[in-house]
């Protein structure tokens, strides 16, 4: 399947039926890629992993108490994505962000920055 190269949506064929279906993805996808955000609970976590699903929203905001730092792992796709990344959680304590194996960047309590990953390293801008 053909998708596009930054956000893997899936594109339509011109020999495909029911092409509504997957225009509809499409705009759903687009939707959630730029305007869409999550509430991520860390209470009670040191370690987290963001799903696909939550990786695509735009915009992803940490809340719950935080008796030590946490590290958040993201997925590392083959395309360069950006979130904005929120830190709102009680206690204080830094939320570190990373890819399996590399090197982690901290966002300190009650900060928001974008974060860009290249596909093989996270960067805050």
């Amino acid at each position: 399947m053909n998708t596009t190269p930054n956000l893997g949506l899936a594109h339509i064929h011109a020999n495909q039926s029911q092409k509504e279906v997957t225009a509809n993805q499409f705009a759903d996808g687009l939707d959630t890629a730029i305007a869409g955000s999550i509430i991520i609970d860390l209470a009670d976590k040191t370690e987290y992993t963001l799903t696909t699903v939550e990786a695509r929203h735009a915009i992803l905001v940490f809340k719950g108490i935080l008796t030590a730092s946490n590290t958040i792992i993201i997925p590392t796709e083959s395309a360069n994505k950006k979130w904005i990344v929120a830190h709102h959680c009680n206690g204080d304590f830094p939320i570190c962000f990373q890819h399996v194996n590399t090197e982690s960047i901290a966002l300190q309590p009650n900060e928001h920055r974008w974060t860009f990953s290249d596909g093989e390293q996270l960067y805050m801008i």
